[in-house]
């Protein structure tokens, strides 16, 4: 078949890294179409251990494109700081990776929303990453999310992130947590946007492309199934 999909069946770490990268031989793409940056997936190659947390582990086949599709939530300084640590080892990701413009940011806000509730809800805590993943995409679908493609312009970016902070404002204020000033975090913004930019592109008429032109392409999931909201065990 053009395509092939790996889903873990449970709440992750099921292996699926190592599946995907033993596939990914057979592969032209690999595309992560959801999730974010979150525990990772482990490969050892030639004896040195690598931890991929948004890049699919495709990347280390020399021939193979890698998509991050417009479904995920990336945080740019681990997309960045992944990058530098594949091209240090040697696996060139020019012209091989490309960032959908659709994909969101997680923002600092995300990461502390995170963490303090978890802290909260002690007993009842759900076990998250703590990596701003879930709130990430509460702003997506409240129409006020950071997209990838928001980088291009810089000042339309802090709109966008000084209208968030208001929004998440009153849960900070509840519970004495200072939010950064949106300036900050555009200022933050702008060294992994010059990084970031030059592989950001509409990813789903490229994949649309890859398969009309009879491409082989491996869609890489990133949690397990059981932590799907309609088909996983909610509200955990």
């Amino acid at each position: 078949m053009p395509s092939l999909v790996v889903i873990g069946a449970q709440w992750g770490d099921e292996g699926k890294g190592k599946v995907v990268d033993h596939l990914a031989s057979l592969a032209d793409v690999v595309v992560r179409f959801g999730g974010g940056p979150n525990a990772g997936h482990t490969l050892v190659v030639d004896g040195s251990k690598l931890i991929v947390r948004l890049v699919p582990s495709g990347i280390l086949w020399p021939r193979t494109e890698c998509v991050l599709a417009q479904g995920m939530v990336i945080d740019p300084d681990v997309l960045v700081g992944e990058l530098e640590v594949l091209e240090t080892r040697g696996h060139s990701v020019a012209g091989r990776l490309f960032v959908s413009h659709r994909a969101h940011l997680i923002l600092p806000h995300h990461t502390l929303a995170d963490g303090l509730r978890e802290n909260l809800a002690a007993e009842r805590a759900i076990g998250t990453t703590r990596r701003g993943i879930g709130p990430c995409y509460e702003d997506k679908i409240a129409r006020r999310g950071l997209t990838v493609g928001d980088l291009r312009d810089l000042s339309h970016a802090e709109r966008i992130v000084a209208d968030t902070l208001d929004a998440w404002r009153p849960m900070f204020d509840r519970h004495h947590v200072e939010l950064p000033a949106a300036r900050t975090v555009v200022d933050r913004l702008a060294a992994a946007a010059a990084r970031i930019l030059p592989f950001v592109t509409d990813t789903a008429s490229l994949v649309h492309d890859r398969i009309s032109a009879g491409k082989r392409v491996l869609l890489e999931g990133a949690q397990g199934t059981l932590l799907d909201i309609d088909h996983g065990t909610y509200p955990f």
